[in-house]
């Protein structure tokens, strides 16, 4: 290894455990405000368990939201400066691959694509981002009736993705 990355790994390995237990503590809060609040559910946990969650990706309830796009209320909660949107994947794997994929079905992939967004965490548990998250959950949820009117009127978006229509990727 090289003196400086060992250096630099060094003291990397010091600071670890407090890098950890903050990012722990800021999904424990972000999945406590999420809790409390209809439309998302916190990514499940063993109860032996505490990840440390470098993305973390609460589930879309879509009936919470009364048919307002998942894609739609991102835009919103980003709007109003929440980091959040829909998963990165989009489309399962197995629907990407043309003919081959077509006869192909894997139920939990295309779930977990359907309900997946994911929330950029603070390196720990700020409190003014987790009570500027639950203010703006609430209010997006307010207006999620409003959200859906509007979300209708643009024919040319994918409920699904938020992409134009005219996409290949859509």
């Amino acid at each position: 290894m090289h003196p400086a990355a060992a250096i630099a790994a060094r003291a990397a390995g010091e600071t670890w455990r407090e890098t950890l237990a903050a990012r722990q503590a800021a999904a424990r809060a972000a999945a406590e405000v999420l809790a409390a609040h209809p439309g998302f559910q916190p990514p499940p946990l063993p109860p032996d368990r505490e990840p440390v969650f470098w993305i973390f990706s609460p589930a879309w309830e879509a009936e919470a939201w009364e048919g307002a796009p998942r894609w739609a209320v991102a835009m919103a909660l980003a709007a109003e400066g929440v980091p959040l949107s829909v998963g990165p994947i989009g489309r399962p794997l197995h629907r990407r691959m043309g003919r081959w994929g077509r006869g192909f079905r894997c139920p939990s992939a295309e779930d977990r694509c359907r309900r997946e967004t994911v929330l950029a965490l603070p390196p720990g548990p700020d409190s003014g981002f987790m009570e500027g998250l639950r203010e703006a959950v609430e209010r997006v949820y307010r207006a999620r009736r409003a959200l859906r009117a509007w979300a209708a009127g643009r024919p040319g978006l994918s409920f699904a993705t938020g992409r134009s229509a005219a996409s290949p990727r859509a």
